[in-house]
């Protein structure tokens, strides 16, 4: 969904861009400035030039044109793929737009109608007079302000690309934050755990706290049941979302208990980074053992050698792969998810019910932790594995496309698909014509041969709003190859032992779910998948879950040390990993014992280092 609050105009972060897959048009952001088709005459080019800002076909005409609000469910899927969907793209993607100072939103419209002393960075979305739902409100605009542009890593002059406030690696910063100020923010200082309040909540967002990037909260009661604090200022932008980075700070702190109990000597930094070290595998895991074949297909799965591993460990990792996120994939084709998005949540008391206990249309729950706080985390854990998801298609729930972040007693909120094509045009990406060039698909010269790939009747929306075909918008591989992190990666100071591998494979979501909500004691196995033939309902108890006893430190200590000694010419990052456990672990077992001074030069860290070992049990 779109982020609304960041950094503040007058800043220039020094901060990663996103990758472009083609190269943007030579005034990236104008390429629809002007209301004109690129087959329109030359005559008609030179009259409309001359109107500055003023779009194509206007965001909001294509997305009233283009899709209606009809209910047809995917009854094979759960919401949970839904809310996965929007967790790992919060794991990936923080565009930034434009801030008027800290914390202070710029204001584009003003009485339904562009300000007049507008924003240069405004690039307010115009709003047809006959518009079905926001003409008899008497709106003509909608806010929308431009993306931050990144500084090019060259710092050559070029086509303006923008801010990925996050890395692009799957690696739990949703959790833990991009940098470590907001990890520190998030840590309880004590058993490697992270801050929680009342009730296994997730901690209360302190006035504040990074006030140029945090969203407004629309919780009625600001003070008392405020928004909730977490690795990514996102969490509370619906209440499924702020259910899922609820679970992953409970699972966290599982861990570290666990941890804990099998490694008592460990300190709160020990248990924390280890805690965060397990989490992350179970994301990356999860995402690509269960959620991103249902996405993309086993098929296309296997043949960019993107799966996981059954045993052993993986060598798929590349230097030349370049894992930065493609801005044609953050702002068009990652948005998929925004179809299957339900207009309501059902809540659940049991798995087994087949009663709702409560609807609740999702405009009412949009930045307020309403829900959470009236202690419905449950019921509304259990209702993402039983209510279905609506299907890929253009039917949009009205929820996004009239009331998206509707503030309270106001009647009318964004529309997400005007905003997502506006934004499309705002970064300069290439149009759905010459990107189905750029992925081996033939280009259409006409509307008609559309119809090979999309229902008829979307074909005739998109004729009715657009002139030509190559008006039209647009709206993980490199993920995983590009990732010298990924988890199951071995020959490394940081890779997981084989043993630990094998408990880290066990991992689902529905065993997350089982450990982390206490109404759920059954569950389908695929939690991503309805129930049914194949995926039955079953006991917790009966799913596989990690030993966490691979974890004892001494189990690590002796695996790092000997690849130590086994290295003819230890890299810079196995000389670290193994001067780290030489300083925590041998001073305590080997040093201590030989009454003896503890030196950490080369020489006597390795003579110390093949000692230890001799002493300990094989790995």
């Amino acid at each position: 969904m779109p982020v609304l609050l960041t950094v503040a105009a007058d800043t220039e972060p020094e901060l990663p861009p996103f990758l472009t897959v083609l190269e943007p048009p030579h005034h990236p952001g104008r390429r629809s400035h002007y209301h004109m088709s690129r087959h329109d005459s030359n005559a008609r080019v030179q009259t409309l030039a001359r109107e500055a800002l003023v779009w194509v076909e206007a965001a909001r005409a294509v997305s009233a044109g283009v899709t209606d609000s009809t209910d047809a469910e995917n009854a094979a899927l759960t919401l949970c793929f839904v809310h996965w969907g929007q967790f790992m793209d919060h794991d990936i993607t923080f565009s930034p737009v434009q801030l008027a100072a800290p914390g202070v939103r710029i204001r584009c419209c003003a009485d339904g109608v562009v300000a007049d002393d507008a924003h240069p960075r405004c690039l307010p979305i115009a709003v047809p007079e006959d518009d079905p739902f926001y003409g008899p409100l008497g709106q003509r605009c909608m806010e929308f302000t431009r993306s931050v542009p990144a500084m090019p890593t060259d710092c050559s002059p070029g086509p303006a690309i923008t801010v990925n406030l996050l890395t692009a690696f799957i690696d739990g910063s949703g959790v833990y934050g991009p940098h470590e100020s907001r990890a520190a923010q998030v840590r309880a200082g004590e058993g490697g755990r992270l801050l929680m309040q009342e009730g296994a909540l997730l901690p209360r967002d302190p006035p504040g706290v990074q006030i140029d990037t945090e969203l407004p909260c629309l919780s009625p009661d600001p003070e008392g049941r405020p928004c909730f604090l977490a690795g990514d200022v996102r969490a509370t932008e619906q209440s499924g979302l702020a259910t899922v980075h609820t679970i992953w700070m409970r699972e966290h702190n599982r861990l570290a208990r666990r941890l804990e109990r099998v490694n008592p000597e460990w300190d709160d930094e020990q248990l924390f980074q280890e805690a965060r070290r397990i989490l992350g595998a179970e994301i990356q895991h999860i995402t690509y053992n269960e959620w991103l074949p249902l996405l993309v297909g086993e098929a296309f799965m296997r043949r960019m050698r993107m799966g996981t591993q059954r045993r052993g460990f993986s060598r798929r990792y590349s230097n030349r792969v370049n894992p930065s996120i493609a801005t044609e994939f953050s702002t068009a084709a990652f948005r998929v998810g925004h179809t299957l998005i339900q207009g309501h949540l059902e809540l659940y008391r049991r798995v087994a019910s087949s009663s709702v206990s409560l609807r609740i249309n999702l405009r009412d729950v949009f930045l307020d932790p309403a829900l959470l706080y009236d202690g419905q985390l449950d019921q509304i854990a259990i209702g993402m594995i039983k209510q279905h998801p609506q299907t890929c298609d253009a039917s949009i729930a009205e929820d996004l496309t009239e009331f998206l972040f509707q503030p309270k007693g106001h009647t009318f909120g964004l529309d997400l698909i005007a905003l997502n094509v506006q934004r499309g045009r705002d970064l300069g990406i290439a149009s759905y014509n010459t990107m189905r060039s750029r992925c081996g698909l033939p280009r259409v010269s006409s509307f008609r041969q559309l119809q090979r790939q999309m229902p008829t009747d979307v074909v005739r929306r998109l004729r009715s709003v657009y002139a030509h075909v190559d008006d039209i918008d647009l709206f993980f591989a490199r993920l995983r190859w590009g990732d010298n992190f990924f988890y199951d990666l071995g020959d490394r100071p940081w890779s997981f032992t084989r043993a630990q591998l094998n408990q880290v494979r066990k991992v689902t979501w529905a065993r997350i779910l089982c450990d982390n909500v206490r109404s759920i004691v059954r569950i389908q196995p695929s939690a991503f998948r309805s129930a049914g033939i194949g995926n039955s309902i079953t006991a917790c108890g009966s799913l596989p879950s990690m030993n966490l006893r691979a974890w004892r430190w001494l189990t690590m200590a002796v695996r790092h040390l000997r690849l130590y000694i086994a290295a003819e010419s230890p890299s810079a990052e196995l000389k670290q990993v193994a001067n780290f456990i030489a300083a925590h672990y041998v001073p305590a077992w080997f040093t201590v014992r030989q009454n003896s001074g503890y030196n950490s030069d080369a020489k006597t860290l390795h003579l110390s280092v093949e000692l230890f070992c001799l002493q300990l049990p094989s790995s």
